[in-house]
């Protein structure tokens, strides 16, 4: 879930690590000490939201796998399906290797697809070097990965018969983003189901852009979704005393040709001077429509559906004029 939060076009997602997010919106106020007090307002909200939705603190890195000679990604981490394993592995990562809120643990797995059985290869962790302020990987030994993967051993393959479930490799451009953990999508995708650790079926799709239109994301402001939606407050007396509208949008759902099928919408008012708040739905049900009217909206083809990059939805402040 995104939240437009402010008229400096930062948008803050639900799931931002409490920490980064204080950094980040100081760092983008520095330079204009008007706008410190409002940072530390905002950093308050998004905190509030992210305990409300939950999420991953960022975007993560996949492993590696290679298929048919090609590098692709590998969104996820199959070591970690089994805990025993996982944490054996921990054991014998070496230390001061680098970490990032992207790769927690600081290492990537290579696999690779043998007899259509899902092998691993190798793991590195990267070091810094400081003086020479460069990145360097290195494997881990052979004799490690042996004493973790001891009871995997296949034909002198590091088979991964300990995993079953789906996995989702990648390659090329991202044509979808969204902070949070594996939730991205790229030009050229693969689905496989794995049965303790053989490849039972795969999947290939070419995923792209199907409709150029209008999207949530094009509001990087309040003011641009007020200015999108053109509410008429004076048809709504019950409004009276209100000073801000929260509008709740997700499970957004489009056609083939860009057309709002379907979406969730909430309106959520707050009257000055009091607290609490108050569901509006007939103004929910007036918004929904007004969106159905918004002709065409981006649609993504993914992995053989229809799908709206709003897809997480969106919390946007609506202010009312005093």
């Amino acid at each position: 879930m995104k939240t437009i939060i402010n008229n400096k076009q930062l948008i803050a997602y639900s799931g931002l690590h409490c920490g980064v997010g204080r950094k980040y919106l100081m760092e983008k106020c520095a330079h204009h000490p008007t706008l410190v007090q409002k940072c530390k307002k905002l950093f308050v909200l998004i905190c509030g939201l992210a305990i409300s939705f939950g999420a991953w603190a960022t975007g993560q890195d996949g492993d590696i796998i290679i298929i048919n000679s090609e590098r692709w990604i590998l969104l996820g981490k199959p070591i970690e399906a089994h805990s025993a394993i996982y944490n054996d592995l921990l054991k014998v990562l070496p230390q001061g290797r680098t970490t990032t809120t992207a790769n927690w643990d600081g290492y990537t797995a290579y696999w690779s697809i043998k007899r259509e059985r899902l092998c691993l290869d190798s793991i590195a962790v990267e070091f810094y070097n400081k003086e020479r302020q460069q990145h360097n990987e290195r494997s881990l030994p052979s004799a490690e990965l042996r004493r973790v993967f001891k009871d995997y051993f296949e034909r002198q393959n590091i088979v991964a018969t300990w995993f079953t479930g789906k996995l989702r490799v990648a390659k090329g451009d991202i044509l979808y983003y969204q902070h949070d953990g594996y939730e991205r999508n790229y030009e050229f995708e693969q689905t496989m189901a794995v049965k303790n650790g053989k490849i039972t079926e795969r999947m290939s799709y070419r995923n792209r852009i199907a409709v150029n239109g209008f999207s949530l994301s094009d509001c990087q402001t309040p003011e641009d979704f007020k200015a999108k939606l053109q509410l008429r407050i004076n048809d709504y007396p019950e409004l009276i005393g209100v000073n801000r509208i929260i509008f709740t949008i997700k499970d957004i759902h489009v056609d083939s040709k860009g057309n709002l099928i379907d979406c969730q919408v909430t309106a959520t008012v707050r009257r000055q001077g009091k607290s609490g708040s108050q569901k509006s739905e007939r103004l929910a049900k007036d918004v929904k429509s007004m969106l159905k009217n918004i002709r065409p909206w981006k649609t993504l083809f993914i992995n053989g559906e229809y799908v709206s990059p709003d897809r997480p939805g969106y919390n946007i402040p609506y202010l009312l004029d005093k």
